[in-house]
């Protein structure tokens, strides 16, 4: 499987961007370390 990075959508970068589970359709959700959010691509 191929790495993908994602970049926090309110930092703008990736160094530190996590999986943080799932939301309430199944689509993944993120955690930035560097700014404390959790975001879903495309939301």
């Amino acid at each position: 499987m191929a790495k993908v990075d994602i970049d926090c959508r309110y930092y703008l970068k990736s160094e530190k961007v996590k999986g943080h589970g799932k939301g309430n359709e199944g689509h993944p959700r993120y955690r930035c370390y560097d700014c404390c959010k959790v975001f879903q691509l495309g939301s």
